[in-house]
This record gives C-alpha cells, structure tokens and sequence, in this order.
C-alpha cells in the first residue's frame, strides 16, 4: 500500500475509533460529562491535537499525490463512462440500422417514381411542343402555299381579261374567251382556299375586284365593244388590281421574313424564296 494511502486510513481510523469511545463512554473511560457532539469535538481535539497535526502536514506534504490520485480516479472513471457511452451508442446503432436502411429503400423508390413520372411528363410536352410546332408549321406552309398559287391565277387573268376589252372586235377570237373564262374560274378558286387566311377588309377587296373583272366579260370575245385605255372604269380596274396583287404580296412578303428567320421552322417557305 502506498504511503499517502497509509496515512489517510490511521487518520480516519483514529477518528472512528474516538467517536466510538464517546459512544460507549461509560465502559471505556471517556469523560462522562461529555454528553453532546459539541463536547466531543472538544474532547477529539484535546485528546487527538498531536494526530490532527500529524494528519495536517501528512495532507500538506502529500497534497501533490492527493491531487494525482484524485485525477487518475477521475480520469478512470471518465474512461469508464467513456467506454460505456460508447457501448450505448453502438447498441442504439444497430437498433437503427434497420430501420434507416428501410427509410433509405423507401426514400430511393420514391425518388425513381418520382424520375419516371418526370420523365413521362417532360416526353409529354415535348410530344405536345413538337405537335404545335408540326401544326404551326404546316398552317404557315400551306399559307404560303395558296397565296403563291392565287397570286400567279391572278396575275394571269387580269393581263388577259384588262388587255382583251382594249382589243379592236375584229381582233377578238372565241379561243382568247373560252381562256378567259377558265382563268377567271381559276382565280375563283384560289381566292375560295385563301378565304381562311384574309381579314374582312381583305376579302371585301378581293371580292370587289372579282366582280369587276366579271363585269368587263361583256366586252370580251368576238363583235363586243372596247373600253378606252383612258376611260374611267377601265383605270378603276387597274386600281383595284394594284391594291388587291399588293395584299396579297405583302401578306408573301411577311411569311417569307419569318422564313428566313426560322428556316428550321418553315423550310419548304425558305426553299421557294
């Protein structure tokens, strides 16, 4: 046993060992008088003054080793409870394990649920985006497509039928009129398919022209009568034919310009300009 733990147990005998003679006093020859706690520890240190020095400066020369007891002790315990903690903690681990790894398996199924549903939706609008995109570009197209054809069945019955009433009648032939008849029939039904694409002023224009084109039939064909170049109904006519082929130019002109700047968008418009 080491030396400082020698002393603490004679001192904290001697202390027992008085306290017991106060309580059997009668039988060891404590002072009889002594009948309170007070009277004892009056008594201890009369009787017990040279060993509570001693056990004085025992602790004061021993205070070092005092101290380093005291931290070694605390310093195992601290490793005990250490230790244990840790114990603890790894039993509540594995108690966890299980069920983190069920948590993870349900979040991860989630999570590729929620993949699949993303993706199906992104397919959808894409399905969606690349079906407007078809329409529009086909309605664009076919725009084009019908202005093209009503311009050039235009272009050519006006020369025919503006030219044929300026003709002298002996000039005339019934195969120049059966033309004619069957461009302004052409005419007709190109302005019926372009019908869709014109606003209300642009119809009402178109449909103006037409009957003033129809009109001019009676001085077509053998025996009828001219019109002067000068006259005023033949340079109404022309008036009419200008601001119905520039409509219809611009509305081109306007699809050919989206055209150009989205040629992936209408490629058959880029291919014609």
């Amino acid at each position: 046993m080491r030396p400082s733990a020698l002393f603490g147990f004679w001192g904290v005998s001697t202390i027992l060992w008085r306290f017991l003679q106060f309580l059997v006093q009668p039988r060891i020859g404590v002072p009889e008088h002594m009948h309170n706690i007070g009277e004892f520890l009056i008594w201890l240190l009369s009787t017990s003054g040279p060993t509570l020095a001693v056990l004085t400066l025992l602790g004061f020369v021993f205070r070092e080793k005092w101290k380093q007891l005291l931290t070694r002790s605390l310093t195992v315990e601290l490793e005990r409870l250490k230790h244990q903690l840790q114990l603890e903690q790894a039993v509540h681990a594995a108690g966890l394990t299980p069920m983190l790894e069920s948590v993870k398996h349900d979040f991860q199924r989630q999570l590729e649920a929620y993949k699949v549903t993303l993706i199906a939706q992104a397919e959808e609008v894409k399905i969606r985006g690349d079906l407007k995109k078809t329409i529009a570009t086909r309605y664009v197209e076919v725009q084009f497509e019908r202005f093209l054809k009503v311009e050039a069945a235009l272009a050519k019955t006006s020369g025919l039928i503006l030219n044929e009433v300026l003709y002298p009648p002996h000039l005339r032939r019934v195969e120049q009129l059966t033309g004619i008849l069957e461009s302004l029939a052409e005419v007709n039904v190109r302005f019926n398919e372009c019908e869709m694409f014109l606003s209300t002023e642009e119809r009402l224009l178109s449909v103006n022209y037409l009957k003033t084109l129809a009109d001019f039939l009676d001085h077509c064909g053998p025996g009828k009568d001219p019109i002067a170049r000068e006259s005023a109904v033949w340079r109404e006519a022309v008036r009419e034919r200008i601001s119905v082929e520039n409509m219809i130019r611009n509305r081109i002109h306007v699809m050919a310009e989206i055209a150009n700047a989205n040629p992936a968008v209408t490629p058959k418009i880029t291919e014609a300009v």
